[in-house]
């Protein structure tokens, strides 16, 4: 009887505006990655490039000593506009990154090669990852503090000329709307990003989680603003079928565990509108919940994907 094939472990990293997240992702033969261990910390921007890349730093090494000491790459997601040299150009919710070779510095003061990607561009491979056969044509839409998306076409992600294509959050659904970190108004993820719904959420519930757990359990008021902000996803995910007609679209973020009390809302959004109604793609959770962005790092770091 041959063998079992033996089981990789790589690390990946999904840095966001609000924390930094690792994971050790495992993997045997061409099974799906699982996750193993999950660590957080706070990314707290506002406090410098120094802190953040302290935070990094940490989680990336203790979670690779303690899991895989012996790799030889390490994967990041990162927020923000990642220019093909490996530079985040752009970053409105992790400022703090931009300009700076991140992995040439995690290279350097870890000792292993880190594989920067755009962090929702990492969720979309978490998802050809784990689906087999993986899909060909799909868009990726992360739900955090912004808005990140991904475009996977004919099985391929979609770069653009300068490395940013498929980044929806600052396209703008209200002219004149909501002054927006990165200089517009009314850009999408003033209305439809994790911290839209915490906004919403502040004065009657305090957090967006609790906010979620009320609708989830039924309460008319809380039901009532969830529905309001799954218009505005609603109105986005429309804008992106119409432009790349997807098969299938995922939504990732920190709101993807809320995914169940938005699914309903979202089909029924799609399927009212008259451009979209006859193509509404299949609408999923991203895979490994708000950990797929770093689950997808560490399986590009390992080759998996």
């Amino acid at each position: 009887m041959p063998d079992p094939a033996p089981r990789q472990v790589s690390v990946g990293l999904d840095v966001g505006g609000t924390k930094v997240l690792a994971c050790a992702v495992a993997r045997s033969g061409n099974g799906w990655p699982e996750v193993l261990h999950e660590r957080s910390a706070p990314s707290e921007p506002a406090l410098g490039t120094r802190h953040l890349l302290e935070v990094v730093v940490g989680l990336a090494g203790d979670v690779r000593a303690e899991y895989c000491p012996d790799s030889e790459r390490l994967g990041v997601g990162v927020a923000g506009y990642l220019g093909s040299d490996g530079i985040l150009v752009h970053s409105p919710n992790v400022p703090a990154l931009e300009g700076l070779d991140l992995a040439s510095e995690l290279s350097r003061r870890l000792g292993v090669e880190a594989v920067l990607e755009n962090d929702a561009n990492c969720v979309a491979l978490a998802t050809l990852a784990a689906r087999n056969p993986a899909p060909r044509d799909l868009v990726a839409v992360t739900l955090g503090t912004g808005i990140g998306g991904a475009v996977v076409m004919q099985g391929e992600l979609v770069r653009g000329a300068h490395g940013f294509a498929g980044e929806p959050g600052h396209m703008v659904v209200d002219p004149g709307g909501i002054p927006c970190v990165c200089g517009q108004r009314g850009c999408w993820e003033r209305y439809a990003s994790g911290s839209a719904l915490a906004r919403c959420a502040s004065e009657a519930y305090g957090t967006a989680e609790k906010l979620v757990e009320a609708a989830r359990g039924g309460e008319p008021a809380a039901r009532e603003l969830v529905d309001e902000f799954t218009r505005w996803v609603a109105l986005g995910m429309s804008n992106l079928v119409n432009l790349l007609d997807p098969s299938v679209v995922v939504l990732g973020g920190g709101l993807s565990e809320a995914f169940d009390v938005m699914a309903g809302g979202l089909r029924s959004a799609l399927e009212d509108n008259p451009t979209v109604a006859h193509r509404v793609p299949s609408l999923e959770a991203a895979p490994y919940g708000a950990a797929a962005g770093a689950v997808g790092a560490a399986a590009l770091a390992a080759g998996w994907i």
